[in-house]
């Protein structure tokens, strides 16, 4: 049922901490690594070296603490839940899934 005092409004829900986009990807790795996977070596890039046609902000971390606030709803670490995936994804007998 649909309660009219909900607080409403735009939300983010990401992994609790920061990351970059190379920290995600050299975590990636590393998890894969684990299951036997080639690991590259991952080279951090500026902004400025990968143009892309839309105005990049220096820094898009997103803020959880609405969504906590608001409904209680706390995210766990960004490198757990990105072990989980990797682990489903890459390394099935991790997980028991075939």
């Amino acid at each position: 049922m649909d309660d009219p005092d909900a607080p409403t409004g735009t939300y983010h829900f990401v992994g609790q901490g920061e990351a970059t986009w190379c920290d995600l990807a050299k975590a990636v790795f590393a998890i894969a690594g684990e299951g036997g996977a080639r690991v590259p070596e991952v080279q951090p890039i500026s902004t400025a070296d990968y143009p892309t046609p839309a105005a990049r902000p220096r820094n898009s971390v997103l803020d959880t603490a609405k969504i906590v606030r608001d409904y209680g709803i706390a995210p766990q670490p960004w490198l757990a839940a990105v072990r989980k995936v990797v682990q489903q994804l890459v390394i099935p007998e991790a997980t028991g899934v075939s």
